[in-house]
């Protein structure tokens, strides 16, 4: 006796638990969950990649810019 049960009881309470634990472990770990991840992290590196590619350019444009215009900012500087 444990809990106030007997063994067989008990047996298929616990048996009922373990049955429920592994279903959802196999739910949560199913081959349609995994492609759902990969998605993800495939749809994160390439929204990292184009936010990196964004900032190259507007740095670029920037530095053209300020080559352009070098005499304009270097007599700036220079006369502080």
């Amino acid at each position: 006796m444990w809990f106030g049960k007997s063994n067989a009881a008990l047996t298929g309470e616990y048996l009922n638990i373990i049955k429920q634990t592994i279903s959802k472990e196999r739910e949560v770990h199913s081959f349609v969950n995994l492609l759902k991840r990969l998605g993800l992290v495939a749809l994160i590196i390439v929204l990292l990649v184009i936010v990196v590619w964004f900032v190259n350019i507007v740095f670029r444009r920037f530095t053209g810019f300020i080559s352009l215009n070098e005499d304009k900012y270097l007599l700036f500087y220079l006369s502080k």
